[in-house]
Order: C-alpha cells, then structure tokens, then sequence
C-alpha cells in the first residue's frame, strides 16, 4: 500500500531493508506558503494509471542504518583516569518530526498544543519561499490532493499539510557520534591512606550522555535516534 512505502515497511528485491519513500516535495506556493508536491502540482493532460505508488514517490533512504556500534576509551596519568563511551550510528535516515503534525486537522494546530519552535522560520510573506522549506500556517483544512490509482492501491486522497509530514522536505541523515558515559576517577594516595587504616580509596565523578556530535543540521537540537527526543 502508499502507507507501506511511506514507513518503510514494503519489501523489495532491490532494495534495503526498512527502505522509505516520501512525497517528492518541490517547494511553497509563492502565494500562499502552501507545500507543493512534484507529479501532483505538476499534473497535465488525462491522468495516468501507474503501476505502484513508486511513480510519484521519492526514495528517502534507510531507517536502519548501515552500521552501529561502540568503542570505549581509558586515559591513565599518575592517579587520575578518565574513561569514556561512545555509541556511532551510520548510513541511515529518517524524518524530523513535522511542525504540523495534527493529521486529522489537516495541520491546523489548535490552541491546546505544544508546537515545533521551528515554525516560528515559516513562509509568511511572498519571497520566503527562497529563505524556508517551513510552509505557512494552515488556516483551514486546506486543499485535499488526489492520489491517483496504481495496480497494486485505490485511488484516495490526502490534506496537503499531511502529505508534508512524508515529504522529502523533512528527511534528514541519522548519523551521529554520541559520548553515552564520561568518568574522571582519582587514586588517593596509600600511604597518606594507612595512617587512618584505610587500604584503598577513589574519588569518581561520571556523566551520562553529556553530548552528541550530530551530522545532519535538520535536527536542530533532536535526538536522531529517538527522532524527536
């Protein structure tokens, strides 16, 4: 179905596992901030019967990554030691969460919702379709797109501001380099340590997670492997 291309659950011979699609997003509507999508803002002449949803979408990339894993490191000077883990993630992508993403309003965002702080950089005038990929602000359902019939699914329809939630606007690249573990540890002294009879005695203070280093700037500040964290 659409739905399976769009959340990377339609296996193909050709392709790797987890694979996603999105709407091939071509730009804003330099009138009214709208997203405009390639195939269906595009569209002329008598509509086509495709064979699979593959016509009009993208291929987006991979939620599971190519490679993830480890390493850890200890550093050892006189008494002091610093030890470190890493966690690395590479070659797969996802979307960053999408600023309008009450689907059954269309994008509308009601007064009882927290939003994305990165609607604040959205289309407002005309030219900001050059500066943003952030649409305007819906101020109803906006416009249903028709999604033509293929071999393989009905023909349906989708809210436009719907349709950018799985756009290619929003994908983004999941690497990242994250320091999981950070401890500086300190040997006190055995001899200042037997005049109060104690044998052994460490001083450690440790961190979790204190930061990432993130390839793709389209988070902005988000976790990529929570996506939304």
């Amino acid at each position: 179905t659409l739905n399976d291309y769009l959340t990377g659950a339609a296996i193909q011979s050709e392709s790797s596992f987890s694979s996603f699609y999105s709407f091939d997003m071509i730009g804003l509507n330099p009138e009214t901030g709208a997203p405009m999508f390639n195939m269906f803002d595009n569209l002329s002449g008598e509509e086509e019967k495709y064979t699979t949803p593959l016509a009009f979408l993208v291929k987006s990339g991979s939620f599971t990554p190519d490679f993830s894993g480890g390493f850890n490191m200890s550093f050892k000077y006189k008494n002091w030691t610093l030890y470190t883990l890493f966690a690395v993630q590479w070659g797969g992508h996802n979307r960053v969460p999408n600023p309008y993403p009450i689907a059954t309003s269309g994008g509308v965002v009601g007064p009882e919702y927290n939003v994305s702080r990165r609607i604040m950089n959205r289309w407002r005038n005309p030219g900001d379709e050059l500066t943003t990929d952030i649409p305007s602000l819906p101020l109803s359902k906006g416009d249903a797109i028709k999604i033509p019939e293929t071999y393989t699914t009905y023909s349906s329809t989708m809210q436009r501001y719907t349709m950018y939630g799985y756009s290619s606007a929003l994908v983004a690249n999941t690497d990242f380099i994250r320091c999981r573990s950070l401890s500086l540890t300190y040997e006190m002294n055995k001899k200042a340590l037997e005049k109060i009879g104690v044998q052994r005695m460490q001083l450690k203070a440790s961190m979790t997670n204190p930061f990432m280093w993130v390839r793709d700037s389209k988070w902005d500040g988000l976790d990529p492997e929570t996506a939304n964290w």
